[in-house]
């Protein structure tokens, strides 16, 4: 095995990274960090800044199943919102190893993808409007690119986000709207003054088992974890701004049975022997004023940790980079013959798994791209990138004619490795 290390001021025009040969790039850096020419951004910024990031969702321009309209995604889930129901598909990854180190002249061993494993919860409403209109609400500066494959016209860019999506009248006088606050999920149901609550009654499919905690909270059961849906939130707000709350719990419309926790006897549950419809019980409130419910939604399971864990599919990403016009450069490993390509100065796989190296301008689009490899297996480890932009990238080689030969795949003079 060689350890390589090249210089490429070429890659000034080059870079990308993909999930499932799809990648959805949001311009982390151009609104969520402070950077300037003087104060580059570091990845300790970009990352931070990442974590900080506000749940939002996505319209559906193509790239999903035309049934759905808009797409979020939280630590663990995504949820996909349809006219007639919300799809929450929680993912886990098994834990995986890391290959193994070969010697020169060994066989080349492919690692082997991380296991995924999903479980599906839909939330219907019971007896709703079938079609409601739906909408985009407080556009977000951020927009997701989808780089599928080789070929542009498969590719979706300047894809707008936004902060909630509302449903206009799923009941008589009733709208709900989806939203994030501080990276969880809630929905509302806004009940307009004499609309009548009593029509909201929810239905939960895909999950094994129904409780009602005793504090009030909804867990449904899934193989991967627990979606616990918080006791709702409900209120009134006064003209000045001040919140009214009103009592309110799940009304469970099936028998139960109080059950204990064999392991502590103090806490008490109640179980549902088949999936139940869920209302919303309330107290009595002000019904010429407009009520909100307000539910949160948390998603817990249980990870296994590994040195791929940051990992979701294919291609494998490495590194980032970020420049002090707010430009991304990323490194990572592909097996993908369709990875996309622009301005490559290698165009076409090596063989085996090939280091790829691609760059995104400010505003999340796709400026060039390449792969970087022979005929055996390299991996891209990391990249970083100097103040005149040229980008200096680092991983591993098993291939006996890395570089490539320039008269198939041409690299710049200035390329240099070292083993």
């Amino acid at each position: 095995m060689k350890t390589m290390k090249l210089v490429m001021p070429w890659v000034s025009r080059c870079m990308l990274t993909i999930v499932v040969n799809v990648i959805p790039v949001a311009p982390l850096w151009a609104d969520t960090m402070e950077g300037t020419a003087t104060s580059p951004p570091s990845i300790a910024t970009v990352q931070a800044a990442y974590g900080k990031l506000p749940l939002s969702f996505e319209a559906n321009q193509g790239q999903w199943d035309d049934q759905v309209r808009f797409l979020a995604r939280g630590p663990g889930y995504r949820l996909f919102l349809t006219p007639s129901e919300s799809v929450l598909v929680v993912h886990q990854r098994e834990p995986t190893t890391e290959p193994a180190q070969r010697k020169r002249g060994e066989p080349t061993a492919r690692p082997e993808p991380p296991v995924v494993k999903q479980a599906v919860v839909r939330m219907k409403l019971e007896g709703a409007n079938p079609a409601p209109a739906v909408d985009g609400m407080e556009p977000l500066p951020g927009t997701v690119n989808y780089f599928i494959g080789n070929d542009p016209a498969q590719w979706r860019t300047n894809i707008p986000t936004y902060a909630k999506v509302q449903y206009q009248e799923v009941y008589p006088g009733i709208d709900l709207a989806y939203y994030g606050n501080q990276g969880t999920l809630e929905y509302d149901f806004i009940v307009a003054p004499g609309a009548d609550p009593d029509q909201i009654k929810l239905a939960f499919e895909g999950a094994s088992d129904i409780q009602v905690a005793d504090s009030g909270d909804l867990l449904l059961a899934t193989a991967l974890g627990e979606v616990r849906v918080q006791k709702p939130l409900v209120y009134q707000l006064d003209p000045d701004g001040h919140k009214t709350l009103v009592a309110g719990h799940y009304l469970v419309e099936q028998k139960a049975a109080n059950l204990r926790s064999p392991s502590n006897p103090s806490v008490l549950s109640t179980r549902y022997s088949a999936l139940p419809h869920i209302g919303i019980q309330l107290a009595a409130y002000d019904r010429t004023k407009p009520l909100v419910i307000d539910p949160v939604v948390r998603y817990s399971t249980y990870l296994g940790g590994s040195s791929y864990e940051t990992l979701d599919y294919y291609p494998i990403g490495g590194g980032i980079a970020v420049d002090e016009s707010g430009q991304a450069y990323v490194t990572g490993t592909t097996g993908s013959g369709d990875f996309p390509t622009l301005q490559a100065s290698q165009p076409a796989p090596g063989g085996g798994w090939d280091a790829f190296v691609t760059k995104f301008t400010a505003t999340g689009a796709l400026a060039s791209s390449t792969y970087l490899g022979g005929s055996g297996d390299e991996f891209g480890n990391g990249i970083a990138v100097d103040g005149s932009g040229q980008a200096y990238v680092t991983g591993q080689t098993y291939s006996g004619d890395f570089p490539p030969s320039r008269r198939a795949s041409p690299l710049p003079e200035a390329t240099a490795m070292r083993t």
